[in-house]
């Protein structure tokens, strides 16, 4: 896995895992009514799995080139050159 692409990503980890911490601390259920946020472990993961999907969805989607996995090397039917002619007909 290649750490430099993934960044944004760890960082959305770490900002969600503090801001679910801060949510339970600050605010958090007392009453023991609420399993999500009565435990500290809990709502920082909880958390931390909603700072990497909300930041997973505001980043721009990263496209691959169109050389790079060979599909317009010439030999696929996309290539007008090597398509079969819809017009003549077989004998």
């Amino acid at each position: 896995m290649n750490l430099r692409r993934r960044w944004p990503l760890l960082i959305g980890l770490v900002l969600g895992a503090a801001g679910g911490w801060l949510y339970w601390r600050l605010i958090g259920c007392t009453s023991g009514s609420c399993p999500i946020w009565t435990n500290p472990w809990i709502a920082t993961g909880y958390g931390a799995l909603l700072g990497v999907l909300l930041l997973s969805l505001l980043l721009p989607v990263r496209r691959a080139s169109a050389g790079s996995d060979g599909a317009n090397s010439g030999d696929s039917p996309a290539n007008p050159a090597h398509a079969p002619n819809a017009t003549t007909k077989e004998r």
